[in-house]
């Protein structure tokens, strides 16, 4: 069915398996992969602990509403074919941070 001379497919590694080409940092294995979702329900979790913002509603509602905004910002941005993404995602969390102080 395929060509003689093509070499055969490695077996699929498992991920556990694979081992990361980095070697330049020490104990990489030991640094978590985390979504995006998770690192945002972290910073506010460690944002109410600092006492930055004032918990008036729950910890997922503040990671739903600064999700919203992240991806928010990026699509109306380029929809709107703004120059300045940075700028206006910056703009719209500090109008979020008022709103919750």
């Amino acid at each position: 069915l395929t060509h003689p001379n093509r070499p055969q497919t490695p077996p699929p590694h498992k991920l556990y398996q694979k081992n990361l080409p980095i070697t330049d940092v020490p104990d990489i294995h030991l640094n978590e992969v985390q979504s995006v979702h998770q690192m945002i329900e972290k910073f506010a979790l460690e944002a109410i602990f600092k006492k930055e913002i004032t918990k008036t509603t729950s910890t997922r509602d503040i990671t739903n509403i600064l999700l919203s905004i992240f991806y928010g910002s990026l699509v109306t941005a380029h929809v709107n074919q703004l120059g300045t993404v940075k700028m206006f995602f910056r703009k719209n969390v500090e109008l979020l941070v008022k709103g919750l102080n």
